[in-house]
């Protein structure tokens, strides 16, 4: 989930069809079409034809089936201000094989030196 939160906050259009989808289905986060529709909104801007613009469409159109005028407004209020964030080396999770990393040597001549891991 942070991963797809980073990307799709970062402006990626597969990031943000697949935020679009995790909040219409409710599966790995709570379910909330203003968002689904927010983020499926912005995955489908720019090319007809990428798979995450038509994944982005599909799911902001399943969502705005389900909503009222008062959620579309804030939707698209959200989508208006909606500004690509470029996160800080801080906010950025760490990989899961880093943790498996373990240095067992270092071998060779100061010159030339390696390390076993």
């Amino acid at each position: 989930m942070r991963w797809i939160a980073l990307a799709a906050n970062q402006g990626d259009k597969q990031g943000q069809a697949d935020f679009a989808s995790v909040f219409l289905e409710g599966k790995f986060a709570k379910q909330d079409l203003v968002e689904a529709y927010k983020w499926g909104e912005l995955a489908s801007q720019g090319s007809a034809i990428s798979v995450a613009a038509i994944s982005g469409r599909s799911t902001r159109d399943a969502a705005i089936l389900k909503m009222n005028a008062d959620q579309i407004a804030e939707a698209r209020k959200r989508v208006a201000a909606f500004v690509p964030h470029k996160p800080q080396r801080s906010e950025l999770p760490e990989p899961a094989w880093v943790k498996k990393i373990k240095l067992n040597g270092i071998s060779g001549t100061p010159a030339k030196r390696f390390a076993t891991i």
